[in-house]
């Protein structure tokens, strides 16, 4: 019997709800097993190396998605994976199964390391999150902050590194040479909510990203669109032809000074500057956005409004009445 209808057998066996859906995708060298059961489902990409099977298993609940690591064997598989669809949340699946990755191991004994240099430091909760390729960081979550910890490659001789997050906005980071200032910066401003003021002062050597005092006043995302026109201001415009840049300095200036820099997120896009109402960095698919493409002609709008692309050529690069009036249309979105 081929590996793929051995495992199926297994998966059918151990998962006897009818509800349990499995199938198989790939080839007979590299191919994935899919189960699933109501919200719950597990893919688990298979290969066979010098004749021994291998297992990446990847679980989602929800919209939450978990990429556990490598199980060695089908018995130790298919039990993790019958758990998973059982209901077992991440902690209780990492604590029964041995199947963490190797570089997820580290960072749960990185995790263990802080606790050891500080045995007062209570730490919420873990989870993994998709890092860079098949590498994970272990995040650790309070509120509206977070610590995320990760390696991106032969954590064995290179030091890990940290980033520290407000509201998903990154406002300090550094590669961890020292556990104790790890476990005090973490300590302050996971436990203690400490003011980034506060944190400045007693950690100088951190890089604190200036839109902290906008998220310390209650103004983060105001603060995070401000300084965004600032680098597309300072720098962005500079990657432009000369001859158009001067103009296109204006045009900035000009939308800055009627208060579009508070409402508006920027972006570029090679010579395109973007406009949105987005949270984050990026645009998804259909989320609506102004934007201008400049030239010696002029520049090209183009926006996506009341769910309807439009694009034309203005042969001016100067905020004119219909400019004015797409972006109130835009700044009249919600933030998304």
């Amino acid at each position: 019997m081929r590996l793929q209808e051995a495992l199926v057998e297994k998966f059918a066996a151990a998962a006897t709800l009818p509800e349990t859906r499995i199938r198989l995708e790939g080839k007979d060298d590299s191919w994935s097993c899919i189960a699933e059961r109501g919200s719950s489902t597990c893919d688990i990409w298979c290969c066979e190396r010098e004749g021994q099977p291998r297992y990446d298993i990847r679980f989602q609940r929800g919209g939450e998605k978990l990429r556990i690591g490598n199980g060695d064997t089908e018995q130790r598989t298919i039990a993790a994976v019958a758990d998973w669809l059982n209901g077992c949340d991440a902690p209780a699946l990492r604590e029964r199964h041995s199947i963490l990755n190797p570089m997820n191991r580290a960072l749960l004994g990185l995790r263990a390391k802080l606790m050891e240099a500080r045995p007062s430091l209570s730490l919420p909760p873990y989870l993994f999150a998709p890092f860079a390729g098949p590498f994970d960081a272990l995040v650790l979550r309070q509120g509206e902050r977070t610590c995320s910890l990760w390696w991106i490659s032969s954590h064995e001789k290179k030091n890990p590194h940290a980033e520290f997050f407000w509201d998903g906005c990154r406002l300090f980071k550094f590669e961890v040479t020292d556990i104790q200032f790890l476990a005090a910066v973490t300590n302050r401003w996971l436990v203690d909510t400490a003011k980034p003021s506060e944190m400045k002062v007693e950690f100088p050597s951190l890089n604190i990203h200036p839109v902290a005092e906008y998220y310390e006043i209650g103004n983060g995302l105001e603060g995070e669109f401000f300084l965004g026109w600032d680098a597309m201001e300072n720098s962005w415009v500079g990657h432009l032809p000369e001859s158009i840049q001067p103009l296109v300095k204006a045009f900035i200036a000009a939308m800055r000074q009627k208060g579009y820099d508070r409402k508006l997120r920027p972006g570029q896009s090679m010579f395109t500057f973007v406009l949105s109402r987005s949270r984050r960095y990026g645009l998804r698919q259909g989320q609506p956005f102004v934007d201008f493409s400049f030239n010696d002609e002029g520049m090209t709008i183009s926006n996506n409004l009341g769910g309807t692309c439009t694009t034309h050529q203005q042969p001016s690069i100067m905020l004119t009445p219909e400019v004015e009036q797409l972006l109130e249309r835009l700044a009249a979105e919600p933030i998304d």
